[in-house]
């Protein structure tokens, strides 16, 4: 009926493939769960990974070399035994012990469904950093009611379900193995494919291990994946909409201009331990702003 597809990069993913199992064999839900490894570098990860084989309705598979979350996504469908895929990431873990079975019901009326993002300080072995925390509760992390009203095109792509003859649609064309707005690619199919995207409140914890240091380094590598499809992504960024605003008003090199000046005055608010969203919304468009017009 189901599978459940994580692909995972240095990542200990044992407890959430085990909770993920426990759910299938106690629901009693015909499924299987795989688990690819995209060339992970730690050992450690890569050790205590091998041990999922051991759990029921569990798979676990390495790649070689790294390739890229959507690449891997890519691959783990073609795996699948089953014509449902439910995504999830492997730095994330399930608030609801039916979690599972939640998205079951849901697919019954719904192609594409978003369980959505839930933020916590600390899960007991890694905290979330203060900058990953403050956009992840302020800018993810909202309500199925909320989201269904005012973002309903946009996929979360740490937590999603969808059809096997959706997915196939997405295309890789051109798409770097970098990090960094993977949900658009999944959107843009979904909306391609004319069926509505369903948020349900089925939330996952996103318990992200980054420093703000390595979260800022990954979101210029993100603006950067995502200035290669401006033209694609355009009604489904709110980045990309506000960029071309700036264009039309000729502001774009003023903006760019302050970016380099306050660069590092705002990567030192951004760093500590109260960062402002609005100087990071900034910080995003600046660099955008600079890297669109070399």
């Amino acid at each position: 009926m189901i599978s459940i597809l994580i692909p995972t990069y240095n990542r200990n993913c044992l407890a959430l493939a085990a909770e993920l199992s426990r759910q299938l064999v106690e629901g009693d839900i015909q499924g299987e769960i795989l688990v690819m490894d995209d060339g992970s570098t730690n050992l450690y990860c890569k050790s205590e990974n091998k041990k999922i084989s051991t759990l029921p309705l569990c798979r676990y598979i390495e790649q070689e070399r790294n390739q890229g979350c959507e690449y891997t996504r890519q691959l783990l469908a073609k795996e699948a035994k089953h014509d449902l895929f439910l995504f999830v990431d492997a730095d994330t873990f399930p608030k609801d012990k039916k979690f599972v079975a939640n998205y079951i019901k849901a697919s019954r009326d719904h192609f594409a469904v978003s369980g959505g993002l839930l933020y916590r300080k600390s899960n007991g072995t890694t905290k979330v950093s203060p900058l990953r925390y403050v956009y992840g509760s302020r800018v993810e992390a909202h309500s199925a009611r909320w989201r269904n009203a005012r973002r309903s095109k946009i996929v979360y792509g740490g937590n999603f379900l969808v059809t096997r003859y959706i997915f196939e649609k997405v295309s890789l064309d051109g798409v770097s193995s970098s990090y960094g707005y993977e949900e658009l690619l999944i959107s843009k199919a979904i909306s391609e494919a004319g069926v509505q995207l369903c948020h349900i409140d089925n939330p996952v914890y996103h318990d992200d291990d980054q420093t703000s240091e390595q979260f800022l380094s990954r979101t210029r590598c993100a603006v950067e994946n995502l200035s290669r499809h401006a033209v694609e992504y355009y009604e489904l960024s709110k980045l990309l909409q506000t960029h071309m605003v700036m264009e039309r008003l000729n502001l774009c090199w003023l903006i760019a201009r302050i970016f380099r000046l306050l660069s590092f005055a705002m990567e030192r608010n951004l760093k500590s331990k109260h960062p402002s969203l609005l100087i990071f919304q900034f910080y995003k468009l600046g660099y955008y702003c600079c890297i669109s017009r070399l």
